[in-house]
């Protein structure tokens, strides 16, 4: 089986999708409003796409819808995929079950 990168990005996507599904505007915010931002770069919206792409490459997420808002633009609205949920439980028991001395990643 292919293994699946990890990053603390991504582990923040997932864990979002968990509980509901949001479009990637919706995360970012999510992230500075829960202070993640301060271990996860979100400044550069870009990174979190290509990990939403990522993502959806290897099965881990799926749109679910697209939205407007007005005058907005078109937002994809993005939800786990069971295949996401087993990695993200899996990513996160290997954090917290490995002792280390560098800055945490959880």
């Amino acid at each position: 089986m292919k293994t699946i990168k990890r990053s603390p990005i991504a582990l923040a996507v997932l864990a979002m999708l968990m509980e509901e599904p949001l479009h990637p505007y919706r995360m970012q915010r999510l992230i500075k409003e829960r202070g993640k931002d301060e271990v996860i770069n979100v400044t550069q919206r870009a990174s979190l796409y290509q990990t939403i792409q990522r993502l959806e490459r290897e099965g881990l997420i799926t749109p679910q819808k697209t939205v407007r808002d007005d005058k907005r633009p078109e937002r994809t609205v993005y939800e786990i995929t069971e295949k996401g949920r087993e990695i993200a439980l899996e990513w996160m028991r290997a954090i917290l079950s490995t002792l280390t001395r560098e800055y945490p990643e959880f």
